[in-house]
């Protein structure tokens, strides 16, 4: 049975899915992170082992196609290396793609619109007919509002703002303190500067566990986190000058895991454009490899 396999390579975590022909899953495999920024060694072995597991599976013989829609792909010659390197490895086709472009695909193929991401990072990317668009996608340093790691890094700057001022801790700031084992914030300046990204990141349910629970401060966070990815959505839409209805995709964590994201974006969204539909359905990003297929095909 002929397959292809599709892969989202995330700041946190990898997903796999091998599709047969008729796009229906047959295989799925979750893993560790593929982000060539954080770590190029390990993302490489990450991605290794996943796409192992599935050829031990499968024939190897009938897969078709590797995509592989990978964070931080634009990074240097991330791209080509890694392209490179699993085309020898496997010897089967493969297709490298940074996370943004193969969302696009996933959920709008070859079509208009607007893809909207928010996970560990944040991105926004957008055609209409021969014309494309990005913004956001600087990441961690330089921007990725909206994201899981800008998030918590919000919620860490207002606990030292209060710390400073010997003003008491809120809620948020306490549980916080308490996922990592501190009793107080003398010693974030220690955990920031020597934590990877995705562990920074990893950290936003607590966060939206907050808000679940009443925490203005949590609820005031993911509000601006909406806004902020409304806001470079709507940066898409004016470049691309769209005078019709937009399809506008949105995809990751934070995106479909709080209703105070996707209302604050939503109402921000109004003050850029008039007629759109937001897709609301979170489709796998692996599912890109289907209509690659047939577009090389």
């Amino acid at each position: 049975m002929d397959y292809l396999i599709g892969i989202d390579a995330g700041g946190t975590k990898s997903e796999l899915i091998a599709y047969d022909m008729e796009n229906k899953p047959i295989f799925k495999k979750n893993g560790g992170f593929g982000n060539p920024a954080v770590n190029q060694e390990k993302t490489l072995k990450n991605l290794e082992l996943l796409i192992k597991q599935v050829l031990k599976a499968l024939d190897i013989r009938n897969c078709k196609l590797i995509a592989i829609g990978l964070a931080g792909a634009q990074m240097g010659n991330s791209k080509e290396f890694i392209k490179s390197y699993f085309n020898d490895k496997f010897n089967i086709p493969t297709i490298v793609l940074n996370d943004i472009l193969m969302s696009y695909q996933a959920y709008l193929g070859s079509g208009n619109g607007i893809m909207t991401i928010a996970g560990t990072g944040s991105s926004s990317y957008g055609r209409r007919n021969d014309r494309e668009a990005m913004a956001g996608g600087w990441g961690h340093l330089l921007g990725d509002e909206g994201s899981g790691y800008h998030i918590v890094l919000e919620a860490f700057k207002k606990m030292i703002y209060l710390w400073d001022r010997e003003i008491p801790l809120d809620e948020l700031s306490r549980a916080l303190l308490k996922e990592i084992d501190m009793q107080d914030p003398s010693g974030i300046k220690h955990f920031i500067y020597n934590s990877q990204k995705n562990e920074i990141a990893g950290l936003f349910p607590i966060i939206l566990n907050m808000s679940q629970k009443g925490s203005s401060e949590a609820e005031k966070l993911l509000i601006e986190a909406g806004k902020s990815l409304a806001d470079i959505t709507g940066i898409v839409y004016n470049r691309l000058n769209f005078n019709e209805q937009v399809q506008i995709g949105i995809k990751g964590g934070i995106f479909h895991s709080s209703c105070y994201v996707k209302e604050s974006f939503e109402n921000r969204l109004s003050e850029y454009m008039s007629d759109f539909i937001i897709i609301k359905e979170d489709i796998s990003v692996t599912k890109a490899v289907c209509s690659l297929y047939k577009q090389i095909r």
